[in-house]
Parts: C-alpha cells; structure tokens; sequence
C-alpha cells in the first residue's frame, strides 16, 4: 500500500513531531532523534501534500457527513434556535470591554471555524473561511437593571442565526450599574460540547494575558479544522461500516410512547426540559454497583434509560443514540469545530434479562460504538437505505448524554441549573450564569448527566409536541427511582 501525506503527518505526530507550513516550507520541531533518514526521506517526497494538509484552505470546501446533516436541520428550523449553542452570564465589574473584544478576536483568529461562513452553491452546501474581524464585541446601550438584561439576552438567543455570515462566533454586552451581561452564541455547525467547554475555558485566560501585556497564547495553534474535514471526508470507514452494518441488522420500528400528543406530520423542535440532582447517596451508589459489574456510572444510567424506555413503549429492541466525541487522532484534541458523531447503543430487554445481563450488553455495545466512531451517523444512515420521515430524526429518536466538563463543570452545572443569581469563579471573571433554553426538542426524550465528584445533574429534555412538561416530570422521576431500584438490587425488569 502506498505512503501517503496524510500518513507521513501521522507518524510524525506518532513521534512527537511539530511540524507546521510557513510559506512554501514547512517549519518542523522534532524531539532528537525523532527523524530518522526513512521519516526525512517521506517529508521530503510528500512536502506539497503535507502543506496541503496543514494550511487553511483558500477556497471554498466540503462540509463533513455531520455538519451536512445539520445544514439540512437548520433548512427545517430556519426561524427557530433548536441548534443555537449559547453561553449567557452576568458578569461583576471591572470588566474592561476593550480587553474583551481583543481576547474573543484573538481566538477567532486563532480558531478559524469560529470565522467560516456556511453557504449555498446550489443545491451543494459549502464553507469558507474568512479574514479575522476588526471587532468582535456589539455594546448596547445602558445602563440598563438586571432583568432588562436579561430578557434582552434572551430573546437575543433566541434570533435564528444565519449561516452565511464572516464571523460565527456572536458575542453581545448589555452594560448595568456594576456589572455587564455577557451573551455568546454559535450555531452548532461551528462547534460542539467539547469545543464549547474549551472557548470558555479559554476566554478568561486570554483575557488576562492581553490585561497583562503578554501575548494571547502560549502554545502553537491547534490543528485546523479544514484539515479534519478533508480527512474524514476522504475516508472510506469501510471497518466502521462492516460492524455497523451487522450491528444494526434487523432493525425494529421506529419506538413511540404513549405521548400527550399526535406527532406533527414534520418535525417541530419546540423544547423544554426538567431538571433534578442526585443525592450524594444515590450517586455513590450508582458508582458502587458499577464497580461490582465491572462496568461504569455511563452503562449503568444508559442501562436504565434503556430499561425505563422498554416500559413506557413496551419494546423489546431499543436503540438510544449518544455522542461520542468524534476526535479519533490525538492532533484535533484542541481544536474547535463540529466532530461529535451520535451513534446508537442498542440494547434488547425480555423479562427474563437480568441486571448483569443489560450492563454487559450495554458495555459492549458503547464500546464498539466508541470503537467504531470514526463512521459519521449521516453516512451509516444513507448506507442503511433507512427511508427519510420528516416527522422524527432518523435511526434512534431518544438520546442520552453522559458529559464531564472538566474545569468548565461549574459553568456547564450553571447552564443546566442556573445559579440562581449567585456569582460563581469563571477563571478569574465574577459570573452569574443565566440558563438559556439549549437544544430541547431534537429528540422526543435526551437525558443529560452532568458528573462532578460527588455530584450528578440531570436534565430531561423533551419535544414539547409529544409531552407535556407533567409527563417529562413523570419520566424523570421514573428513572431516578429506576436507579434506586438497580443499585439497590431489586431488579431489572
């Protein structure tokens, strides 16, 4: 098989080899010994496609298989935010809004999907990446108190964002009496969770080097995101489908509960979501029966979404999708972008399976998906020949996410939960997080755990066309009292 440039940058990357383009010549930081004559003598004869690789394109480019099929989400809820991604606070002074607008600048420049517009050439959706921007930040006028603010975030958030714009990343300020209300969105097909999670992580940071007369970053620049798409978009995941094509064989009818209400003939994503904790008690529970099953905390609260889905719909073969994080080489670690891929973790229940049996097969089954990632949902879907019913997402229409946000944690809990007005440590900023209303009605159900120490926050969010807010309360609550029973040893089924 011959050697191409995409496999001379992955073992160079193997080996802890820097390697970047600089004009027309790559500029290369290997540790001694780390180029042998073989490796030299492959850089040497792929130099054009390794330029290629690592450059941001200057031409308009391909969307990956996920971010296609938000493109087309985004077609069906062109006025609505159901795939807005927003970050919403008040903030104490000092803030110096100066020092702000060059910190969120510095990282658009640095992040180039945070200035890649998203356009229409026909029927054929395309991305292109823009110049850095001048100014980043929009001031409104104020003072004004701190529910004006926040109404007025609000129902900023809520403006459907266009695609077809130079810079992504939107970031407005209303100014109060001591305090400024921060407000941040993106559309998903610029970036997920863990790419979230890292812009936070990194706004303060900057914020405080430029404050300091220190330069923005102090670490090289991430691999860029065009540099994945064209990797993935070459792939032919001809391993991936052979599993997934044996995986889900057979595949059941589409899984309906008893809902409040008919399903629109189109799918709508009116939202809303219930939210609860865990008690600390609960929760080490969940980790101690894990431990006896050799299994983790995910398998067993996905084992008993699976389980509380199998009685609300009385079926037998059930399959839940969950994100799995889409960042296979280690070189994409940092960079923002779209990579989560949600795959499915089919499960089958009779009234004959035990505990033990559902965790195994619910371990198995993530395991193989997470082994198996690297095929876009879009692409298995399309190879599946599944028929397109615009009343429900395709494949699995109930989702389960199991998140840890790191050192974003207290932010993440604050997006879910709010803070109830108390101000919380952003990395030096004082913040009063406002929860902002974040992808409810894309599925019929999501369950969502957010994992801290001793701590685990849930949110069931559900499509408010099918439930009312009562009945999502109802299910929630079922499947707390599901985990008392599983951990505690009652049973399965």
């Amino acid at each position: 098989m011959s050697i191409t440039a995409l496999d001379v940058l992955t073992e160079m990357e193997r080996r802890g080899i820097r390697v970047a383009a600089e004009g027309e010549n790559l500029s290369v930081d290997a540790p001694k010994g780390a180029v042998d004559a073989a490796l030299r003598d492959q850089i040497v004869a792929h130099k054009a496609g390794l330029l290629a690789l690592l450059r941001e394109p200057d031409a308009p480019f391909p969307l990956t298989a996920g971010q296609q099929a938000l493109w087309y989400q985004h077609t069906l809820d062109a006025g609505g935010y159901a795939y807005t991604i927003g970050f919403a606070a008040h903030l104490s002074d000092p803030i110096d809004l100066g020092i702000l607008d060059r910190a969120l600048c510095a990282l658009v420049e640095r992040h180039s999907q945070l200035r890649t517009r998203v356009f229409a050439d026909g029927d054929t959706p395309l991305q292109e990446i823009m110049p850095p921007p001048a100014r980043v930040l929009t001031v409104h006028d104020g003072p004004l108190s701190r529910q004006d603010r926040e109404d007025a975030a609000l129902a900023a958030y809520k403006t459907p964002l266009a695609l077809d714009v130079p810079v992504q990343l939107r970031a407005q300020v209303w100014p109060g009496d001591g305090e400024v209300t921060l407000l941040l969105t993106l559309p998903h097909i610029a970036i997920d969770g863990q790419s979230l999670w890292a812009l936070l992580d990194a706004i303060p940071t900057v914020y405080q080097r430029i404050a300091a007369g220190e330069p923005p970053f102090d670490s090289p620049a991430p691999a860029p995101y065009a540099r994945h798409v064209q990797e993935q978009n070459a792939a032919p995941h001809d391993t991936a489908w052979a599993y997934w094509q044996k995986a889900l064989a057979d595949l059941p009818d589409p899984m309906d509960f008893p809902f409040d209400l008919p399903r629109p003939k189109r799918q709508r994503f009116d939202g809303g979501a219930v939210q609860d904790t865990l008690p600390e008690a609960l929760v080490e529970d969940i980790r101690a029966c894990a431990r006896r099953h050799g299994v983790t905390p995910y398998v067993v609260l996905l084992s008993v979404f699976h389980i509380v889905l199998h009685k609300q719909a009385q079926a037998q073969d059930i399959l839940i999708g969950s994100p799995f994080s889409g960042r296979t080489r280690a070189a994409f670690d940092a960079t923002l972008g779209y990579f989560v891929n949600p795959l499915p973790v089919r499960a089958r229940i009779t009234p004959e399976t035990s505990c033990a049996d559902l965790f195994a097969e619910v371990a198995q089954a993530a395991r193989d998906a997470l082994d198996h990632q690297d095929m876009p949902l879009p692409d298995m879907i399309t190879r599946l020949g599944l028929p397109r019913d615009p009343s429900r997402p395709p494949l699995f229409q109930t989702s389960f996410a199991f998140q840890s946000a790191g050192a974003a944690t207290p932010l993440a809990r604050g997006m879910m939960r709010g803070t109830q007005g108390q101000a919380i440590d952003w990395k030096g900023f004082s913040a009063a997080i406002i929860p902002l209303p974040q992808q409810e009605g894309l599925f019929d159900l999501t369950l969502e755990v957010l994992q801290d120490d001793a701590r685990y926050d849930i949110a069931l969010k559900y499509n408010a066309s099918l439930l009312s807010s009562s009945t999502a309360s109802s299910l929630l609550s079922q499947f707390i009292e599901g985990l008392r029973g599983v951990v505690g040893g009652v049973g399965c089924v």
